[in-house]
């Protein structure tokens, strides 16, 4: 029967944690992966429960193979995943400190007592488990996962430091009123302070993670007036070009026109030789019937030439591209400003493949050659300092092509680094 029990509240433990951690983590396995994961942990779990093992071995166990699981199969960076082991270890250690002196303090009798009550300690203890599962189940259900929110890992480790003091209190209290044979209500008015103060602690987290996110949308905003200001410089630019082009064009016609009507035929012909030979500038020339992206592609080309960098464009018929045009502007500027930094590094070979297509979706791939880049959980580490200040494009590509349903690959090999996404056409 032990062994049974042991069993059932091992796998409650497991259905809580599976609970709390997915309102905080985002996981990063396949279903079947992450159940013969789970699967896994369960007989793991019980494995320590009946090797008889001394108690704070047997935890110490139990924690190690949490932070385990933690790390296959949910993303996030290391210390993330260490404050929710570290967190759910205290919630469930609080939560049964809480019901098992509880209820030996209302039947008034010790622990040792309780423990012998078999029937009345299994419930107790099933209680707690529930208890737990529910918990986890309400913050899974209502709480939604920023799993790639840019939390200072400063402040993720000062977090962790509450609940680790949670858990060393608790043992400390745990075990001395064993040891003296007081269960005395005092020690769940204790257990249930140090709960509200790590629910404080997730609703601070909570309260973090939801300002970085509006930090992101506000450099994200700031980012889209940038990208604006600087295509209203590139076009007036293009501008007064294309006017002193215009006028100088003018003369050049009216000069043909005098030699010609003078009948200066060689000299005429002289002059259109003398003109061919002066044309020396390339212009870019996108005709997708898309307005926006045929400006953004136009500006970034000509970015791209003052550094001697290669650019091939392919593109079809766009006109039919419903995606929203703020969207449009921050990603195309995103993947080629990223494109075009990387090239920049690079002595030689510096080239750039972009292909935009448009069928039954939106399909844009950018390709450059790059020195090598990590990749890591689909997005690369910024290596800039402070890097809390630095690393949005990657970032608020993601934050685009999640509203508009989109996924996205990256990948580097041989020297060439590649981006490629496909959107749905009803995304907008």
């Amino acid at each position: 029967m032990e062994y049974v029990l042991s069993a059932f509240w091992a796998a409650l433990e497991l259905i809580a944690l599976h609970f709390f951690w997915n309102a905080f983590l985002e996981i990063n396995r396949s279903m079947k992966i992450y159940c013969i994961t789970f699967s896994v942990a369960w007989v793991l779990s019980l494995l320590f429960l009946n090797i008889g093992i001394p108690d704070i071995y047997e935890q110490a166990l139990s924690f190690t193979m949490f932070i385990a699981l933690a790390l296959i199969c949910y993303r996030g960076s290391f210390v993330r995943k260490i404050l929710f082991v570290v967190l759910f270890f205290a919630l469930v250690a609080i939560v049964d400190t809480t019901i098992v002196y509880g209820i030996s303090a209302v039947l008034g009798i010790s622990l040792a007592e309780l423990v012998w009550r078999k029937v009345t300690y299994a419930v107790a203890v099933s209680v707690g488990k529930l208890i737990i599962i529910f918990l986890a189940w309400i913050l899974c259900r209502f709480r939604k996962v920023r799993a790639h929110e840019p939390i200072r890992q400063k402040l993720l480790l000062l977090i962790v430091l509450f609940p680790t003091v949670s858990l060393g209190m608790l043992a400390v209290v745990f075990h001395s009123n064993r040891e003296m044979g007081d269960l005395s209500i005092g020690s769940v008015c204790f257990s249930i302070m140090l709960a509200f103060a790590n629910i404080a602690t997730i609703y601070l987290f909570d309260l973090m993670e939801k300002n970085a996110s509006e930090t992101k949308k506000l450099a994200l905003l700031n980012q889209q007036m940038d990208i604006q200001t600087n295509s209203i410089l590139s076009l007036e630019k293009n501008y007064r070009a294309q006017r002193k082009a215009t006028h100088e064009h003018r003369n050049q016609i009216q000069t043909i026109h005098d030699l010609l009507l003078s009948g200066k035929y060689d000299a005429a012909k002289s002059y259109v030789q003398q003109l061919q030979g002066m044309q020396t500038t390339r212009i870019f020339t996108i005709n997708s019937h898309h307005p926006i992206i045929d400006a953004i592609m136009n500006q970034k080309y000509q970015l791209a030439q003052e550094w001697d960098i290669d650019v091939c464009v392919t593109v079809n018929d766009l006109s039919g591209v419903s995606v929203p045009t703020d969207s449009l502007v921050v990603l195309l500027s995103n993947l080629l400003d990223n494109a075009i930094e990387a090239c920049m590094h690079l002595p030689q070979n510096r080239i750039i493949q972009c292909s935009i297509l448009y069928t039954d979706s939106l399909y844009i791939s950018v390709r450059n050659t790059s020195f090598p880049v990590e990749i890591k959980d689909n997005f690369i580490p910024t290596t800039k300092e402070p890097k809390e200040d630095h690393g949005y494009g990657l970032p608020h590509i993601d934050f685009i092509l999640n509203q508009l349903h989109a996924e996205y690959v990256l990948s580097y090999e041989d020297g060439w680094f590649e981006f490629a996404t496909e959107i749905p056409r009803n995304s907008a």
